[in-house]
Formats: structure tokens, sequence, C-alpha cells
């Protein structure tokens, strides 16, 4: 089947097509997957030594983590049916695994092959698995989906600008996702007839970015950085606290590939070098980029990217969770299917007396039905037609629900007066949260504490 071509929309005239109104839908494999994994790569994942993933982890390609944890810090529930459901997952590997004394935290699905005997379960009786290849989860689903929702994000018509000082401008409209179309392609030049957003202050300065102010959407909106990439090229974000003041759980940082002219290329590639000096919080969507991982700070929420690796190679970081973002998981709303569900159905003709059986098939969001005919003999005339409809709706929305665990920590209040989280107060002087800073600029150290071998972690000051 043939994608469908996406078309630019205008989210300021369809204010219901996000935010509340967004429907809930727990049934689609592609939103249970994106809602349960911390990171997803859809080709190889290779790191040098040591460190850990906190949540779970799904890796297409080649898996060369030594020494590494995953899904350190959450606890699955190791009777749950890898059939049935991800709560015991922790690690699924669809390629070769080539790692050395890797703890998991979980079930591992290893369906690739390779030296299994190196994938050490840590929560018994959760199970290393060879023969389930890779159990529920569907890279192919996961890899349309992603591609799908950054496209449609992509197309979607910018609602608010971003300035260097950290100001936001809301230009009308009442959805509430609230879209921001970044000035970083081809140079910070792209090519693009539509309001653009300033990058500079939040991703490229050497400063501390003190938060948002000006028109700062409420805590129920989902937020979006648009961030393309000119088609081969690299990105490299060395802005410190680009998340501060944001609501890490209906955040979303899309980075796409576009052509010359600035326009989305469905089968481009880029480079995303992350050296943000803290965390990049949020829902990092780059389903066609290569995630090249600094030295210091670290993606806090949900990762997507086409691989990973340590940009500074054998040394690296962390990829974090919501919850070290101070928050659950990600609670915005997301396209997940844009194109909507897709039937076709044949159709065939005979002149002689036979069975017609119709058998139906649903698999995640696509309904496939097919028509088998048993002729009983072999007719002189045949006629034979056959009707291919396609059945297609603009979106199909989905707000993903908490994480089913009953997390205590990270709950904050928004403040609707002063458009901010209230843990230690927003401060309007400074346009952003009062806290203390989490990078100590004396030392060039982050106030990040690792507990008990890293399994546990304090809060970082400057958190919600």
């Amino acid at each position: 089947m043939e994608r469908r071509s996406l078309t630019k929309r205008d989210l300021t005239s369809v204010p219901d097509s996000f935010g509340n109104q967004c429907p809930v839908n727990t049934d689609t494999l592609a939103g249970e997957m994106l809602l349960y994994f911390n990171g997803i790569f859809f080709d190889d994942f290779i790191t040098g030594g040591g460190q850990d993933i906190l949540g779970p982890l799904a890796v297409g390609g080649t898996f060369t983590a030594p020494y590494y944890v995953v899904n350190a810090n959450e606890r699955p529930d190791c009777s749950a049916n890898i059939h049935d459901s991800f709560l015991s997952y922790g690690l699924v590997v669809g390629g070769l695994t080539d790692t050395i004394d890797t703890d998991v935290h979980g079930s591992a699905l290893l369906g690739g092959g390779g030296d299994e005997t190196q994938i050490h379960e840590a929560d018994p009786p959760c199970e290393v698995y060879t023969d389930e290849n890779t159990g529920r989860f569907d890279f192919e689903v996961a890899r349309e989906a992603s591609e799908d929702i950054s496209e449609l994000l992509a197309l979607s018509t910018p609602n608010y600008i971003f300035r260097n000082s950290g100001e936001m401008v809301n230009l009308g409209g009442d959805s509430q996702v609230k879209i921001m179309t970044f000035n970083t392609c081809n140079n910070r030049n792209c090519p693009v007839d539509e309001a653009l957003s300033d990058p500079t202050g939040i991703f490229f300065d050497d400063d501390n970015f003190n938060g948002p102010y000006g028109d700062v959407p409420s805590e129920d909106s989902t937020l979006v950085f648009n961030i393309p990439v000119l088609d081969g090229e690299t990105i490299r974000l060395t802005g410190n606290q680009p998340s501060k003041g944001f609501n890490s759980c209906r955040t979303i940082y899309n980075f796409y590939p576009v052509n010359e002219a600035g326009q989305f290329k469905r089968d481009g590639t880029f480079t995303l070098i992350r050296e943000t000096k803290s965390q990049l919080e949020g829902f990092s969507l780059a389903p066609r980029g290569h995630i090249r991982d600094g030295l210091v700070g670290n993606f806090a929420g949900t990762i997507v990217g086409l691989d990973y690796t340590w940009e500074y190679y054998p040394n690296g970081v962390e990829i974090h969770n919501y919850e070290a973002a101070g928050c659950d998981n990600f609670d915005g709303c997301l396209p997940v299917n844009p194109g909507g569900s897709t039937t076709t159905t044949t159709t065939t003709t005979t002149t002689t007396q036979h069975d017609v059986t119709t058998e139906t098939t649903t698999v995640a969001s696509t309904t496939v039905t097919t028509t088998t005919i048993e002729t009983q003999e072999v007719p002189t005339t045949v006629t034979e037609s056959s009707t291919a409809t396609e059945t297609t709706t603009e979106t199909a929305y989905i707000k993903f629900p908490h994480h089913n665990k009953d997390h205590k920590k990270g709950k904050k209040k928004w403040d609707d007066k002063k458009k901010g989280y209230d843990k230690k107060g927003w401060n309007d002087k400074k346009g952003g949260s009062g806290d203390k800073k989490s990078w100590d600029d004396k030392n060039g150290k982050e106030s990040w504490g690792k507990k008990d071998g890293g399994k546990k972690w304090g809060k970082d000051e400057h958190h919600w």
C-alpha cells in the first residue's frame, strides 16, 4: 500500500483536533509502544561501557552495550504474559545481541541471535527469551507511526513563535496544541514562508535559558517544538536548561529532515548531537535521526531515533525517564496513525457455482478483508472484477494516560497567575523557575546525584 501524502494543515482552524478534545485510544499498538518504552531505535544501539537507561529499551538492529543496565529504575511486572502486554518488558532486540555483561530489569526478548548469555536478568522471575522473536513489539508499526506523527506535526502551521529572549507570542487560535517551527535548517535561514522561531537562546546559547515568558501556554496544552534539519546535515544542541519552565509531560521535540527548499523529506536522514548542559525533557521524536549523545546532560522522557551511540565514544551518559524530569509519563497528545485505517476488498465472480469464504484480519489500525473462492468446476467463461477502496480519516489522535505505576514524586501545581510550576515558585523577574541552577558553572558539574550504584536518583534542584 502506498503512503498517503499529507498536506499542510492549519491548527488555528481546527481547535478541537488536539488538546482536551483528544479521544483516548489505548487500543492501538503504536500508542502502547510509544507510551511504554523509554527509548526506541530502529537500527543499532551502541555504547562504550557502563551507564544505563532508566526505562525500557527497544532496539531494531545490533545491541552493543557492555556493562550497561537496561530499565534501571523501573520494576516490571514479571507475572504479566509477554503476549498480552508490555508490563514485564525491559529490553527488546530485533537484531544481533553483541554485548558484554549487560543487566536487564524485566523480560528481555532477543530476536536476532547472538550471545544471549551476556544478558543477565536482574529481576527474576522475568526471563531472557530467545525463541519469541520481539514478542508484541513491532518495529515496522512503531517506525511508520513515528514517521507519520513527525510528518503531520512538521506540516502543521505554527500558531506560536518563540523569540531569542524566551518570549512566547500567541499567533491566534484556540488549539490546545501550541506549535512553534524553529529556524534551524540551512544555517538558520530556512527558506519557508511562515512564522519561524529563534532557536539561539534556548538551543544554541552557552548561557542559561531561564524559562519562557509572555504568552506561556497553560498546563493542559501540548507544546510542540518543530526542529527541521537539512537532509544529510547535523544539528548540535548546546544550550543549558532548554526545558526549564515547560511541562515535560506535554512537550514534544520534533526533529525531522527537510530538503533545500525547507520541505519535509520523508526519506531524508540527519544527525542529532545532544550536548545540552542539562536534561532535554519531554518526547524527543527523531525517527529519521542518527542520535549522538554527549558527555553532559541527558535525554529525559521518550527518545525515538534511527540509531543511537555516544558522540565521544567510549564515554557517554545515561538516558533518563520522565520521572527524572519531574513527572510521571507523557500525557500530551500525539496524532497516532494520521492516515486513518485502510480497508482493501477484493471480489472475484465466475459463472460457475462456488463456495465463498470471507476472512477479515485486523492488525493494529489496518483492516484487510480477503475473499477466497473454492470453485467446483472449471468455468467456460470467467468475468473478474476487482474493486479496491481506501477509506481514510484525517486524523486519529491519542491522549496517552499515565503509566499504571503510582508515582508519588514529581507532582507539581500549576500557578495560573504566574504561568509556571510552583514547587519553588515561578520567578517573574527571572522569567523562569526560582529553583537553583542544576549546573555548577564553577565546577563544571551537574548537581544531579547518583545513589546506590546508579539505580536510584535524587531530584535535580532546578526541576519542578
